[in-house]
């Protein structure tokens, strides 16, 4: 535990004797916080130097496992915002480690400094975006959890990552909270970003049983919004029908008298045209005390009248192929029979 020759290696050297002492130091332990200090001022100047991007990570780590001993929340964000200055590859390797290990010593202005910066991490370094999933994952469900969605936005939105390189965030958002999986839909949808808005498909899933149970007056979207959300929800979750019109209902729960003539009349058409089972099972149990309880059962009555004035036409014959030309399909599938026939031989 010779700190004093560890110290002195990294004054001394320029070379991986540097980096030596570095590491030497990360592991060694400190009779109080004044020694812990004393190294960490030794440290710092490194990791603030751009000069030599493995050094200044080597440098960061070190000073973390020290303050790890001895935390001071000061010194967490002087080092945070020294590593954040025109970080490199490497330096923003050790900074996603920092959010994912030690993020509890960072204060909300040290996190949204290292959030900030690890914007910049190139997407081609799946190491790192698979440290920095962890992190995201870890500041889910604490104060700090919309800077971490952000940041998963700001990951996602120029299209060079999915959700498929961020499982462990994606598994916890799947199956933790649905408020926050709701309203994160809410943000992506209305964000204007195609990456965003398709993200949200695999983040619903194929449970085709999923539904929100939620209203979206608390978020405070406008009436043109409103309409917007639910355009979007058809646009990008009408193969998961059930989730799309609980995102339609939680609408209708608003009770916005220029938002229910539209958004009644997009349950309807496209989804109640297009799918019963589920979805008019899942619409059908809404309780006459929900908000939404009017219109959709407003939706439900047109599509039961939609279906009824059909059958109530009967059988138009003339709609139906004639004989003619059933005996030309007929005689086009026996022709296409014997071809394949005759090349098999």
């Amino acid at each position: 535990n010779d700190i004093e020759s560890a110290m002195d290696f990294v004054h001394s050297y320029d070379d991986d004797r540097r980096v030596s002492g570095i590491m030497a130091l990360a592991g060694m332990t400190f009779t109080d916080a004044a020694a812990a200090q004393k190294v960490i001022e030794v440290l710092e100047p490194f990791v603030a130097d751009g000069g030599d991007d493995h050094v200044r990570n080597n440098a960061l780590l070190a000073a973390f496992d020290v303050l790890k001993k001895h935390n001071d929340t000061d010194t967490a964000r002087r080092l945070t915002e020294a590593a954040a200055r025109q970080p490199g590859p490497q330096i923003l390797h050790g900074l996603a480690q920092i959010v994912s290990l030690y993020y509890a010593f960072l204060d909300d202005q040290a996190l949204r400094t290292a959030l900030l910066a690890l914007e910049a991490v190139n997407p081609e370094h799946l190491g790192t975006v698979r440290i920095l999933d962890m992190g995201i994952r870890h500041l889910l469900g604490t104060k700090s959890e919309i800077l971490a969605l952000e940041l998963l936005a700001a990951m996602l939105r120029d299209g060079k990552l999915a959700v498929e390189n961020f499982p462990a965030t994606t598994h916890e958002l799947k199956n933790g909270n649905p408020q926050r999986l709701y309203q994160l839909i809410v943000h992506w949808f209305l964000s204007g970003s195609i990456e965003l808005c398709s993200s949200v498909r695999e983040l619903v899933g194929i449970d085709k049983e999923r539904a929100f149970d939620t209203n979206v007056q608390p978020l405070k979207r406008t009436p043109l919004q409103q309409i917007f959300l639910c355009r979007k929800a058809i646009g990008f979750l009408f193969l998961r029908p059930v989730a799309c019109s609980s995102i339609i209902v939680s609408v209708l729960r608003a009770g916005d008298r220029d938002v229910e003539g539209p958004v009644t009349e997009l349950l309807f058409d496209p989804i109640l045209l297009n799918y019963g089972g589920d979805v008019k099972d899942y619409l059908k149990h809404i309780p006459a005390a929900d908000p939404a309880y009017g219109p959709v059962q407003s939706a439900l009555t047109k599509i039961e009248g939609f279906y009824a004035g059909l059958n109530a036409a009967g059988t138009i014959k003339e709609l139906h192929p004639s004989e003619y030309q059933r005996d030309v399909v007929r005689q086009r599938t026996r022709d296409e029979m014997q071809t394949a026939s005759k090349k098999a031989e």
